[in-house]
Order: structure tokens, then C-alpha cells, then sequence
């Protein structure tokens, strides 16, 4: 971590420390409508507003444009509302909302088709097994059958026609899940459980970056061999957080801010690495330091959407509808 990325840090702690204090005095409303800061960054620039400030989702391309359903926002309400991007025209519409308000969900595409997997509607309930599927030529809704198991915090990634489900709070087990567009099957469970994770497909293989267990970050790197049903540990691991922007940008593994949860202690940052398969760099920070967001590859491009510029239970005050894209 630069010298630089370690004064945004403090920052940010100092700010969570100042946020758990107003909290407590009843000055919410007043640190609620700080504006949030956003930096100058390299490579980095920033699209049209969502039209909803919201966070802990999951979205996916399908047809060229982004799609983000449900997610938290509010005072740490659930939204079923789904918003979508056009990246040529700079512009967002709001499509048909979900069948169910969802948070910590995971969303990927196969075949022309979204879908939503898991998530939550309230922090007490058990994770959900609901799969959504989205039709964007109808733009409706269709629920099919369960997952085997609920899931919370976990990742969908699409590979190869299929979808694999990795990591995540689980009601059952923590096998990896394989959907083929018509049914689910089990694979080898992940050897280090965790939520808040980021995931995607590098190499034929299943990447699985960091996230935490237990309140607890953990900076684990591990690969899915979807061929041999079988993983392996991967001896190189970034900054440890969780709640971070993760996809596959060209061939190489982009992870970008991230948290820790601790009201009074945590953080949020705005560090952002690269995986070549190899080796971590660190290269041109996020604009803002959050987690929580929407991350997507388009175009070549790493688009980070929404998420809160604040951690754990401070979220609420600090949700985001900031659209930030980085071309390498």
C-alpha cells in the first residue's frame, strides 16, 4: 500500500470514528447529507448518476447494457427495483423490479438471460434460495426452481454456459453450486469459507478473491477448476477486505475498494489491484473509497457501480449512486 493510500485510510477510519460518535448523539441526519468526496484518479472517470442510491447488489451485463436489481438503500432498506445502464448512450432507465426485494444477492448471464440468485430481505432471516430470471425482451420477471441451498454474500460467475456459485453464508453446505440453464449440481466446496467475496473467470478457472469469515478479512486466494472439479490454492493475495468491486477486465483480475465492517474501527478504502495470473500490482486508485458495489467488465472497461462510501452499519448514511468506469 503507497504512502498515499495509507492517509486515505486513516481518513476514512477517522471519519468512521466521528460517523459512530454523531450516530450516537442523534446527528445522523446531518453526516447523512455530508457530500461524498471523490478524487481524481487516473484512468478513471465518472458516467451519469444511478437514479437510486443503493448498495450491496449484484449485476451483470446482458445486451451490451448493465443491469442492477435490488440491493440496500435508505435507512438499510431492501429494493426489489432493478436499473439499467447504457454505456454508448450514458444513460440509465428503470426496467420491471423483481419478483422479491433482495440484498447480498448474486446476478450473472448465460444465454441472453439474467439471473438472481440468493441474497436477503431483512439481516436476521436465514439466506434465501430464490433464483430470479430475466427476460429483456419482456422485461418481466420469472422465478424458477430453489437453489439447493440459501446463499448470502456469495458470487455468481458465468463460464463456459454455465453459472457457478462460490462462497457466501449458507444454510447447508458450502459446495460450489453448477447450473446448466435447466437444473443445479454440487461441486467441491470451497476449502476457505467466506462472504463478501469478488469472483470471476481467469484462465478456465473459477477465481476466488479475498472477503472475510467471521467479521474477519481474509485475503485467501483460490481457483476453481470446473474440468477436474477440484481447487487450488493460489500463493498470491492482495490487500485483505471484503465487500470489494471484482471482475475480469481483458485477461486480468481487477479488485477495487472493499471494507471492514467495525463501526467504530473499520474502514472503507479506495485501493484497487490487478491479478495477471501471476503476481498483485497496484495501479490508479478507486475515485472513492467504498465497497459494496456493482462490478462489471464492458467494452474493456471496469465499471463500479453504487455501493457506500462508508462501512458496516455507517452505510446508511453514505450509500452511493456514483457510475465510475476505468480503461486501462
Amino acid at each position: 500500500m503507497s504512502e498515499d493510500d495509507g492517509d486515505r485510510t486513516l481518513l476514512t477510519r477517522r471519519r468512521a470514528i466521528a460517523g459512530g460518535g454523531l450516530l450516537a448523539l442523534g446527528g445522523a441526519t446531518a453526516w447523512a447529507f455530508r457530500p461524498a468526496p471523490v478524487d481524481d484518479s487516473e484512468g478513471w472517470s465518472e458516467r451519469a448518476t444511478m437514479p437510486t442510491e443503493r448498495g450491496e447488489m449484484n449485476g451483470a451485463v446482458l445486451e451490451d447494457r448493465i443491469h442492477v436489481p435490488g440491493g440496500l438503500t435508505g435507512l438499510g432498506d431492501t429494493t426489489d427495483r432493478m436499473d439499467i445502464y447504457d454505456p454508448v448512450a450514458d444513460e440509465w432507465e428503470n426496467a420491471a423490479s423483481m419478483p422479491e426485494p433482495l440484498n447480498h444477492h448474486a446476478a450473472a448471464t448465460i444465454e441472453d438471460v439474467l439471473y438472481v440468485v440468493g441474497g436477503n430481505r431483512e439481516f436476521d432471516d436465514p439466506p434465501e434460495d430464490h433464483v430470479f430470471e430475466y427476460d429483456p425482451d419482456a422485461d418481466a420477471w420469472t422465478e424458477r426452481g430453489p437453489l439447493p441451498e440459501g446463499r448470502w454474500g456469495h458470487e455468481l460467475v458465468a463460464y463456459d454456459g454455465r453459472l457457478y456459485l462460490v462462497g457466501g453464508h449458507t444454510t447447508d453446505s458450502h459446495d460450489v453450486l453448477i447450473f446448466d440453464g435447466e437444473t443445479w449440481d454440487r461441486g467441491e466446496p470451497i476449502p476457505t469459507p467466506r462472504d463478501h467475496l469478488a469472483a470471476g473467470a481467469l484462465d478456465d478457472r473459477v477465481l476466488t478473491v479475498s472477503g472475510r469469515w467471521d467479521g474477519d478479512n481474509d485475503p485467501t486466494v483460490e481457483a476453481y477448476d470446473p474440468d477436474a472439479d477440484a481447487w487450488e490454492a493460489i500463493d498470491a493475495a492482495p490487500t485483505p477486505r471484503s465487500g470489494t468491486a471484482g471482475t475480469v477486465v481483458d485477461g486480468r483480475f481487477h479488485l477495487g475498494g472493499g471494507e471492514d465492517p467495525a463501526v467504530v474501527t473499520g474502514w472503507t478504502t479506495d485501493s484497487h489491484e490487478v491479478f495477471d495470473g501471476e503476481e498483485w500490482t497496484t495501479v490508479p486508485e478507486l475515485p472513492l473509497s467504498l465497497h459494496g458495489p456493482t462490478a462489471v467488465s464492458y467494452d474493456g472497461a471496469f465499471y463500479v457501480v453504487g455501493g457506500a462510501w462508508r462501512q458496516g452499519a455507517l452505510s446508511a448514511t453514505a450509500w452511493s449512486d456514483r457510475t465510475f468506469v476505468y480503461e486501462p
